[in-house]
């Protein structure tokens, strides 16, 4: 299996020690340089990111090219565009993204979105307990997340 993510997920799970679990789900876990680029500022500029690092398994690459309709779509930052964009183009099994509108977009542009549950629009993580989450479900409008036994504040 083969995801693209943007930088929230992935963020969000080094943040509390869970990044793990992307490769045991989905195998392999790509990002574009504006994924990579985002990750090392925050982490660099964030009190709460402080000293996280991208997970060495994390592979980087460009799409070709930003497609028309993902140009169409609104609201979206240069590392969402990238994630979908390279996402479509490989035919990625799926984008790990959390925010609204990068979810917005990959329902539009058919591409399967996952995100971590306890998330907000935000993409600001409640928290998982690292050893919680083990599997991808379904909720409600056919939006698929990491679902998480414990989640706490």
């Amino acid at each position: 299996m083969l995801v693209v993510s943007d930088t929230s997920v992935l963020l969000n799970l080094c943040r509390v020690s869970a990044e793990g679990l992307l490769p045991e789900l989905f195998g392999e876990v790509w990002v574009p340089p504006a994924v990579a680029a985002e990750f090392s500022r925050l982490a660099g500029n964030h009190a709460r990111f402080q000293g996280l690092v991208l997970p060495a398994w994390v592979r980087i690459s460009s799409a070709v090219q930003v497609s028309a309709e993902v140009r169409a779509c609104p609201d979206l930052d240069s590392g969402e565009t990238e994630a979908l964009s390279l996402a479509l183009e490989w035919h990625a099994d799926a984008v790990l993204m959390d925010e609204a509108a990068g979810r917005r977009a990959a329902t539009v542009l058919k591409v399967t979105s996952v995100g971590v549950a306890g998330n907000s629009d935000s993409g600001k993580v409640a928290g998982i307990d690292s050893g919680s989450a083990s599997a991808v479900g379904t909720i409600t409008g056919g939006s698929r997340v990491l679902v998480a036994s414990a989640i706490r504040g």
